[in-house]
This record gives structure tokens, sequence and C-alpha cells, in this order.
């Protein structure tokens, strides 16, 4: 995208042209160039949605039954399938 980082567009510009390289794609394909292009916008959204998610997951907090409140941690590993 014109030389810019990935981490320097706005959440709102990188939606925007992984939604018209979508399209593009949808209407007359991509060039190769066009679909590493893709291909790192979309990791970028996954690694800022991440952070985002986990950014306010951090800032929950549920009140226990002993009636304190408790920061919402890390999900144990299940071993169930």
């Amino acid at each position: 995208m014109n030389g810019e980082k990935l981490t320097d567009i706005k959440f709102d510009e990188l939606t925007s042209r992984i939604n018209a390289l979508a399209a593009k794609n949808k209407a007359t394909g991509l060039t190769e160039e066009e679909k590493a292009e893709r291909d790192a916008l979309r990791r970028e959204y996954v690694r800022r949605f991440h952070e985002s998610l986990r950014s306010e997951l951090d800032s929950v907090y549920y009140v226990g039954d002993d009636g304190e409140e408790h920061k919402l941690g890390k999900k144990e590993a299940s071993t169930e399938k």
C-alpha cells in the first residue's frame, strides 16, 4: 500500500483495502503481488484483532461466589475433544 508499513495503516483503511482486494478477486482475480498484499493485510488484521481482544479480556473482572472481584484469567486447556 504505497510503501506504508502495515502497522502504520489505520484499521478502517486496512479493512477497506482487504475488502477492495476481495471484490477484485471475485470480479477479475488478483495478481501474485496483490495476493501477497492481501495475505499480509489479513495477517495484520488478525494480529490487531487478537491484540484488541486480549486487551479487552485483560480488563474483565467477575464477582465470584465469595463476593470478591477476580480478574478473568486464561482458560485452562481442556483435555476433552
